[in-house]
């Protein structure tokens, strides 16, 4: 009897291991004396997988957990609570949690850091349908994710950043990625070997690929681009996937031949593999690699542009096969597909298939959400705006946002200073603003605002004191219904002048009307004869005279289409030229000024809107300047659901204008360009830059202060006005001469791009000596300075130097990293590498690199 008293009494200190449907964890807690409770957690992941009901839930509290466990029964892990919980770094190299056979294990909102040789997760076989969602990964050891033999593994939501490989497939049949993210990876962002019927939607890959030498590259036989298909993985499909600025350099004629370095994509024995709506832009070396016997690939939708820039001249490719057939359809690169178009980086085909081309798709490739803008500022606006404008009006050089809200019969006027924009000021204007344009009307070098009355058939001219202040007005009469309207010097005479788009109505007539300033505040009004129905106006220089034409979209029944009036100066205009009938009906346009050459925003882009048998939809096109007084194209663009406002701007990250459209109907904000070609133009690039609920309205302007092109959106279903920042281009350049070693000439290198928060990026040299050390000088100023051997200092002073071992093949490499401080755009930095070499040229014992200049983007 006292026996079993005292094994009772045993075990009542113990606490007692049945199985919980909901286990808690938490950094407070204690694997001896917690019970698993949201009041009495355990302190690791491991104690709690012990104690969990197979299917149970195992809920983690913001924290760090640095241990590593193995799950072995099904279960949910998932973060609970503010903040997020942290997995690792474990004590030892390994992996951080392994999943051992078994199904049906469910990861969510779980962060896992890693040391260099530690991986995050491991799937083994057996252990089918784990699902890994809502997580983020920093681990520069190997594979973020590795899983072996684990059928229908799905990667859903996740961010990994900063880590070696990102995911890594074998034998893993329908598996599923989607709308993850994999930016400044030194290895392949997926790698599939033997995986059939993968499916990969939404994934956003930027700046992967990136090792820091050819001998730190890890798998060079299977890994050939930043998503890698391998060796069976067939029947694979990725859609809406975007991937940029990727690929790690290999060495000059390296596996790849003339091209030295990783693609974007590779395909290489495997078959059935889709690519559908994606965009594969400015990777370094190439942008789709398809080889070793692959069959039946088909490309569709989507854009290989700007890729293989690093390769040497004429070696640029947006498509290298070596397989009997490619079929790649309604492609973006030229206006055949991605063929090779000069010396214009990446659109070259190589490899001897036989590519099947087709002409551009009328619509073009939506990808994923785009790197090319990010959402800087929002300000609170109102449902109703449907007019923006972006004009300085204050007179401090910076610009402002009008918006015209026209239920309210006012304006509103963000004034953006040092600090941001101040709270909005309203301007009541009375009847129904539609429309803004302005210019200086009145004699000073104040900014002046015209306000299209659609109800009360005027236009309101704002006298501004540049201030942000309009002390005076005027009402100037107009035919029926102005919907839009435009300011351009047309009579030659000091001022601004106006022409304004009435649309009529079935009570009264509308008409094109061209409103001639005094520049004293004064208005003559004339109507131009040979439009009754217009809803959008221009005034562009066609003739190339000085003298801007009037152009106009009339909508009148039966015979839509551009009127334009040439201008024959003194306020004076000839007779109307009416182009192409367009189908019909159209119920609304927009016009915009866009740049197709470089030679200034002197070429036209049309949005018209028809409502034809089915969905209504809108036609975007593009009409190039032909110099001599008319309009040539037109150029199909986009066509889209519903009606759209069109805005133009240099976003910086594409090197030319690009053309902006905001389509309320399906929720997007989409940009078109830079534009290339001759007749005709095209848009190489076709990004959804973003989604919103309603965006009804939309203008560009410089609203950042970097000096670079920026937009404003309404979005009538919030209420907010959204400012979106362009994305200024980051530069890498050669100049200087190196000075000869005992492998040659050592070369800089560079791998990703000096983007702001581009945490991959860095410099290298090739052809330094063998297993010895190399210098990175580091400086804000270049410099030629004549040393011993005829070699020459390229960076003087030189406040950082770096050292480090060079490999036995001779190169060095230093990952730089750029801060996420916009302090630093448009800065520049100069290096360049002195090696110890007994074969140097210098001094007999130093040989040197040519310089680097790097200028920061972002």
């Amino acid at each position: 009897m006292l026996a079993v008293r005292s094994m009772l009494a045993a075990i009542a200190l113990v606490p007692v291991l049945c199985a919980l449907p909901v286990v808690y964890v938490a950094p407070y807690g204690n694997d001896v004396t917690g019970d698993g409770t949201a009041s009495n957690p355990y302190r690791t992941l491991a104690r709690a997988l012990v104690a969990v009901d197979p299917g149970g839930t195992i809920r983690i509290a913001s924290g760090a957990y640095p241990q590593e466990c193995t799950v072995a029964i099904p279960v949910t892990i998932e973060s609970f609570g503010s903040g997020r919980p942290v997995l690792g770094p474990r004590s030892s190299p390994g992996v951080i949690l392994t999943i051992a056979g078994a199904d049906d294990v469910t990861l969510r909102g779980v962060d896992f850091a890693g040391g260099i040789e530690q991986q995050a997760v491991r799937i083994l076989g057996g252990s089918d349908r784990a699902t890994i969602s809502d997580c983020r990964f920093s681990t520069p050891g190997g594979a973020s994710i590795d899983a072996t033999g684990a059928a229908n593994t799905s990667v859903l939501r996740c961010t990994l950043s900063g880590c070696a490989l990102g995911i890594r497939l074998e034998a893993c049949p329908a598996a599923h990625l989607d709308s993850c993210a994999f930016v400044d990876l030194t290895q392949a962002a997926v790698l599939a070997v033997a995986s059939l019927d993968l499916v990969a939607t939404d994934l956003r890959v930027t700046r992967c690929a990136q090792f820091g030498t050819r001998s730190s590259r890890v798998e060079p036989g299977v890994q050939t681009a930043a998503i890698t298909l391998a060796t069976g993985s067939h029947r694979a499909v990725f859609a809406r996937t975007l991937v940029e600025d990727c690929g790690g350099y290999c060495g000059a004629d390296s596996e790849f031949g003339r091209y030295d370095g990783l693609f974007g994509i590779g395909i290489d024995g495997c078959d059935d593999v889709v690519l559908d709506a994606c965009g594969i832009h400015r990777n370094e070396f190439g942008g789709l690699r398809v080889g070793g016997g692959s069959l039946r690939c088909v490309v569709r939708g989507s854009s290989l542009v700007g890729n293989g820039w690093k390769n040497g001249a004429g070696d640029d490719v947006a498509l290298h096969a070596t397989v009997p057939s490619v079929d790649a359809r309604d492609c973006r690169g030229t206006r055949g597909g991605p063929v090779f178009d000069g010396p214009g980086p990446g659109n070259g085909i190589a490899g001897g298939a036989l590519v099947t081309l087709a002409p551009i798709a009328v619509r073009p490739p939506a990808t994923t959400v785009a790197t090319s803008v990010a959402l800087d500022a929002t300000l609170t606006g109102d449902p109703r705006a449907r007019g923006l404008h972006v004009r300085d009006v204050d007179g401090d050089a910076r610009d402002d946002i009008l918006a015209t809200v026209d239920l309210a019969g006012a304006i509103v006027l963000h004034r953006r200073t040092p600090a941001g924009f101040d709270p909005p000021r309203v301007v009541t204007v009375g009847g129904s603003p539609v429309a803004l344009a302005s210019g200086r009307f009145d004699g000073d070098p104040f900014i002046d605002v015209a306000v299209a009355d659609e109800t009360g058939d005027r236009v309101v001219v704002l006298f501004g004191d540049g201030t942000g202040d309009f002390p005076r007005r005027i009402a100037l009469p107009t035919l029926r219904r102005p919907l839009r309207l435009v300011a351009a010097p047309l009579d030659g005479t000091s001022g601004d002048d106006l022409v304004v788009a009435c649309a009529g109505d079935v009570f009264a007539a509308g008409g094109t009307q061209a409103m001639l300033g005094d520049g004293l505040g004064s208005f003559a009004t004339q109507t131009l004869p040979g439009s009754s129905q217009p809803t959008a106006v221009e005034a562009i220089d066609l003739e190339a005279d000085g003298r801007a034409e009037v152009i106009a979209y009339d909508t009148q029944r039966g015979s839509p289409g551009l009127r334009i009036w040439p201008n024959l100066g003194g306020g004076a205009f000839g007779a109307v030229v009416a182009g192409a009938v367009d189908p019909g009906p159209v119920v609304d346009a927009a016009l915009v000024k866009v740049d197709l050459d470089g030679f200034g925003a002197r070429d036209l882009a049309l949005a018209r809107f028809m409502l034809l048998p089915g969905p209504p939809q809108t036609v975007i096109e593009l009409f190039r300047n032909s110099g001599g007084g008319g309009l040539l194209g037109p150029y199909a663009v986009d066509t889209v659901l519903g009606p759209a406002e069109l805005a133009s701007a240099d976003l910086g990250d594409r090197g030319g204008a690009r053309l902006i459209a905001a389509l309320p109907a399906l929720g997007e904000v989409r940009a078109y360009g830079p534009f290339a070609g001759t007749l005709p133009p095209h848009a190489s690039y076709a990004e959804r830059l973003f989604d919103r609920p309603y965006p009804q309205s939309v203008a560009a302007g410089e609203l950042t202060g970097d000096d670079a092109a920026d937009f404003v959106v309404a979005d009538g279903a919030t209420g907010t006005l959204e400012i979106w920042r362009g994305r200024l281009v980051a530069s890498v350049e050669r100049y200087g001469a190196g000075c000869t070693g005992t492998l040659g000439t050592p070369r800089s290198l560079w791998r990703s791009v000096p983007e702001l928060g581009a945490l991959s990026f860095g410099v290298g040299a090739e052809r330094c000596a063998a297993s010895s050390v190399a210098v990175l000088l580091i400086t804000v100023l270049p410099a030629s300075i004549p040393i011993d051997g005829g070699c020459s200092l390229l960076v003087w002073p030189a406040p950082y130097a770096m050292p480090v071992a060079t490999d036995a093949l001779g190169d060095a490499a230093l990952t730089l990293g750029v801060p996420l401080d916009r302090t630093l755009l448009r800065g520049e930095l100069f290096t360049q590498w002195w090696i110890l070499d007994p074969g140097g040229a210098a001094y007999a014992t130093l040989s040197a690199s040519d310089g680097l200049r790097l200028r920061v983007g972002g």
